[in-house]
């Protein structure tokens, strides 16, 4: 646990380190802007898998926002049954055949 601990440290002295020179610079201080250039510091060649790389930078944009005192942003939208349907047909159609077999059960 305590590693854990020592490397959210370790991304909250860089995000800090990242700030301190954006301010510095005069730029603007967005989180996702921040969490960019930590990620990019972090692996410049982007060696990492894409998934790996994605989820380090979103938890650093977790760690910049709560440092800048702003609430984090979702990262996920969330859609209406009509835009779950079309974004995955399979789905939907598994979907569909489950409603029907559940009215088929209900005595009416």
């Amino acid at each position: 646990m305590s590693e854990i601990i020592d490397e959210d440290q370790a991304f909250a002295d860089l995000i800090a380190t990242i700030i301190d020179r954006r301010r510095k610079q005069g730029l603007a201080l967005i989180p996702d802007w921040i969490a960019a250039e930590a990620t990019h510091e972090l692996d410049p060649n982007r060696i990492s898998h894409p998934v790996i790389y994605e989820a380090c930078r979103l938890h650093l944009r977790h760690i910049a926002s709560g440092i800048l005192g702003i609430e984090p942003k979702s990262t996920a939208e969330p859609k209406s049954a009509e835009q779950s349907k079309a974004a995955s047909p399979a789905l939907s159609e598994r979907a569909d055949a489950l409603e029907k077999r559940e009215t088929e059960r209900k005595p009416e």
